[in-house]
């Protein structure tokens, strides 16, 4: 069950799930996944430290926690909204907003999210295409460690 603590969630639940007095999956969810049957996976919060970003690591770790996590779901949701600010919270305007919404969505996009309803991203586990993306991102950081341990890399 969503709470209030996070509005992300409550985004996702309304979207994904019946209209009050109807159990299960809402008819738009059924219809935009391959087989509706099953868990459904949600993330709410990814981050990576600051220090490691820039090197392709996002989406290549959110690609092995789905892997791991989402075993018997039908489907992963994500809402990409801001999950950190800068100090100066002044700095966070509209467009500041738009453009972190738009990358975070790129991201999830890399890896096979398409758009939902509300905001909301679903990954279809059933499909081929996520499975090929997320094959591709696993390559980039085996690739990546490789470059690492190589001398001089460091």
């Amino acid at each position: 069950m969503a709470d209030a603590e996070s509005g992300d969630l409550e985004v996702i639940v309304s979207a994904v799930l019946g209209r009050s007095g109807r159990t299960g999956y809402s008819a738009a969810f059924e219809k935009a996944v391959t087989h509706p049957v099953g868990d459904l996976l949600i993330l709410d919060r990814v981050s990576l430290d600051k220090s490691w970003r820039g090197f392709g690591l996002g989406p290549a770790l959110a690609v092995e926690a789905i892997r791991r996590l989402s075993g018997g779901c039908c489907a992963v949701a994500v809402f990409p909204g801001m999950g950190e600010y800068p100090e100066d919270r002044e700095q966070v305007t509209e467009a500041y907003r738009l453009q972190a919404k738009k990358k975070i969505a790129a991201l999830w996009e890399s890896i096979g999210f398409q758009p939902f309803r509300r905001g909301v991203w679903l990954l279809d586990t059933a499909l081929r295409r996520p499975e090929e993306l997320m094959q591709a991102r696993r390559a980039q950081l085996r690739a990546l460690g490789t470059a690492f341990q190589q001398p001089g890399s460091v």
